[in-house]
C-alpha cells in the first residue's frame, strides 16, 4: 500500500472488468426474493418483492418501472436485498462432516478431510445416513 493511502483508496486504483447485470432468476438462486429500491431525488429506501417480475429482468431494469412513494420520484436505483435472503440449510452429509466426532472418527482411519466428505457423500447417496 502506498505512503499515505487508505486500503480503500489503494483498492479503488484497481480497475477491476464489471460482468453484466445480475438478472432476476440469478437473484433468487441464490435466495433473494426482494430489491433495495432508492429514490435519486429524495432518498427513500425500501425492499421491493420482485416474485411477480420475469427470470430475465435485471435488476437495474427492475427499478425503471418503479416510482417513489414518498416523492414521486422515477429515478429509482434497485440493488440486490441480500439481508432479506433465505437460509439454505446444509446438507446432511456437510452438517455431519462438521461433528466433531464423525470427523475424528473417519480421521482415525487415516482419511483426508475431502475423503471424510466423499465417503460421507456416497454414504448418503446410498441412504446408508
Amino acid at each position: 500500500m502506498a505512503r499515505g493511502r487508505s486500503r480503500d483508496e489503494a483498492r479503488r486504483g484497481k480497475k477491476t472488468p464489471f460482468g453484466p447485470p445480475m438478472t432476476l432468476a440469478n437473484m433468487r438462486m441464490n435466495g433473494v426474493r426482494a430489491v433495495i429500491a432508492t429514490c435519486e431525488a429524495c432518498g427513500h429506501t425500501t425492499n421491493v418483492n420482485v416474485d411477480a417480475m420475469p427470470e430475465g429482468v435485471t435488476v437495474p431494469e427492475e427499478g425503471r418501472g418503479l416510482r417513489c412513494s414518498h416523492c414521486g420520484g422515477k429515478q429509482i436505483n434497485t440493488r440486490p436485498a441480500w439481508h432479506t435472503a433465505s437460509a439454505q440449510p446444509l446438507p446432511r452429509f456437510v452438517r455431519l462432516a462438521l461433528e466433531p466426532h464423525v470427523l475424528n472418527r473417519l480421521r482415525g482411519l487415516g482419511e483426508s478431510y475431502s475423503d471424510v466428505i466423499l465417503n460421507l457423500v456416497e454414504l448418503e447417496a446410498k441412504g446408508e445416513l
